[in-house]
């Protein structure tokens, strides 16, 4: 079943941008950036592609910006070793997420230490999840935002094209959405200043190889997949872990009184979990809940109606409501980690940031790893031989029963924790590296542990999480090909009533009144 879905969607991938190059070659360019888009969609949901980049597309890329800006002059910046204070910077963000992705801890360096900033985002809707940052950004005077107006991917090139033109940076922070075709083709031609690529989804397919200098890499499966399976060159490539943001959001409280109980708390998008067919993982912890009678589980994190209906079911089937909790998403996630007792990671699929959370805070953590499986243990993400974490279902509960019964245990945890905490000084002081040695700079990417590069086959969970080929093929064309919000809410609809039926359309038109009223609040 897995083999024959990869074949079907790379056949896929190479039908949609055969079609983009022929757009592409009667002058279309519009419509085959559109399709280029498309086809780096499929490729970004779905690990189609070995080398997890296309040259082809990119050089395709290429020659769209050649035709559309023939004539356009990039003049020499001045890339000396002088005084930063003052210098240049455009910081492109295919998508703003508050507390999330990893553009703060740039940008809060960049603005500490003075640095005039352009900050590009390519689409006024790219900005609705990240709101505190647009606003903190706007009252600085020291930074420019500039988000084109036009809906028209050729329009928004020339324009912000023409805004780094006059800026003339000194250099850029491209942290681009994995199918940034206008991302990509605004700076490619923009060879006259060091292009630092932000590589946020290190395990799936992106745009950027061809417009980046350096590639900044956050941990070291990253490092490995862009050396060997995207054959960047190693002198390109910087390993800059980063640390977690405050969202500054205080505790909002817990649903019920959790008063002289062990809380545990388990926070990701909930496809992260669904991505195992059997759910193995929910078991796992109704588990725990059954053998520990003071012990509370609380789950946070976004996810299709679907999804959340079948957490629900879940809880109520086994009678769970008053030891299982649904939070959804939580503004106060810092703080809410903060109030814990036990930090679970998610299953399949590993979540870095909560690890990060929880250290900075003294939270104990466990979770089930693999060393032959994306994405690997805990101590291979943060580089720590003091650790090993449970690898199989039975070693899990173990220690997370130990974890919930023996406070001393849990105190232990928190001890050897601590030894990879992540600071913003480290971050800080070597970016600044970074920044003032430029080209002189290497980074001698030397690790504690050695991850292997994973095979294909260790990628299999990506095609495990059940959708229906058709409904994703139909949500990336409507992402790639229709422009009006409200048009694309409706096709998203009636995409949900012919796939998943009326009762999940209530669920999705329900879900999206309740966001809707509580932004009027706030």
């Amino acid at each position: 079943m897995i083999v024959k879905k990869r074949i079907d969607l790379r056949k896929s991938y190479d039908q949609i941008k055969a079609k983009a190059k022929k757009y592409v070659e009667r002058s279309h360019y519009e419509k085959g950036l559109r399709q280029m888009e498309y086809a780096a969609s499929i490729a970004w949901r779905f690990p189609v592609l070995s080398e997890f980049v296309d040259d082809e597309l990119e050089r395709m890329i290429e020659h769209v910006t050649d035709a559309l800006l023939p004539d356009l002059v990039i003049e020499n910046s001045d890339t000396g070793l002088a005084c930063k204070e003052g210098r240049r910077v455009v910081f492109y963000n295919g998508q703003i997420i508050d507390n999330g992705a990893l553009c703060e801890q740039y940008l809060i360096f960049l603005l500490s230490h003075g640095y005039r900033i352009l900050f590009i985002v390519p689409d006024s809707r790219n900005t609705k999840a990240g709101k505190n940052i647009l606003t903190r950004l706007s009252t600085n005077r020291n930074v420019e935002i500039f988000i084109p107006e036009s809906r028209s991917k050729i329009e928004k090139i020339r324009q912000i094209t023409d805004k780094v033109r006059q800026f003339n940076p000194h250099f850029s922070f491209l942290h681009f959405l994995p199918n940034d075709v206008v991302g990509y083709a605004s700076f490619v031609k923009f060879n006259n200043h060091r292009r630092y690529y932000i590589v946020h989804n290190d395990h799936t397919f992106w745009l950027g190889k061809g417009c980046g200098d350096y590639f900044l890499e956050f941990r070291q499966l990253g490092v490995r997949i862009t050396m060997d399976k995207r054959s960047i060159d190693r002198t390109k490539i910087v390993h800059l872990p980063f640390y977690p943001i405050d969202s500054g959001v205080s505790f909002k409280g817990f649903p019920a009184d959790f008063s002289n109980k062990v809380v545990g708390l388990s926070g990701a998008n909930l496809y992260k979990y669904f991505k195992d067919p059997e759910l193995k993982y929910f078991h796992a912890i109704k588990k725990l809940i059954e053998n520990h009678s003071n012990f509370v589980f609380c789950l946070c994190g976004n996810g299709n109606p679907e999804q959340v209906e079948w957490i629900h079911s879940f809880i109520k089937e086994y009678r769970l409501e008053e030891r299982f909790y649904y939070l959804g998403n939580r503004p106060d996630f810092y703080a809410l980690v903060g109030n814990i007792d036990i930090m679970f990671e998610s299953y399949p699929i590993g979540g870095g940031l909560t690890m990060l959370f929880a250290i900075n805070q003294g939270v104990a953590m466990t979770g089930i790893g693999s060393k032959t499986t994306f994405p690997g243990p805990t101590e291979e993400y943060l580089d720590f031989a003091e650790y090993q974490q449970p690898v199989t279902f039975d070693e899990f509960e173990k220690d997370a029963s130990k974890l919930i019964s023996d406070p001393l245990y849990r105190e232990n945890n928190v001890k050897i924790f601590s030894q990879a905490l992540a600071k913003r000084e480290d971050f800080d002081s070597k970016l600044e590296n970074i920044l003032l040695e430029g080209e002189n700079y290497t980074d001698p990417l030397k690790f504690n542990l050695i991850v292997k590069c994973p095979e294909d086959s260790d990628f299999d969970m990506f095609f495990n999480d059940g959708d229906k080929l058709g409904e994703m093929y139909k949500r990336a064309w409507i992402s790639s090909f229709i422009n009006g919000k409200w048009l694309m809410r409706i096709c998203s609809l009636l995409i949900t009533l012919r796939y998943s039926g009326m009762r999940s359309v209530i669920a999705r038109v329900r879900t999206f009144y309740v966001k809707s009223l509580t932004a009027r609040r706030k």
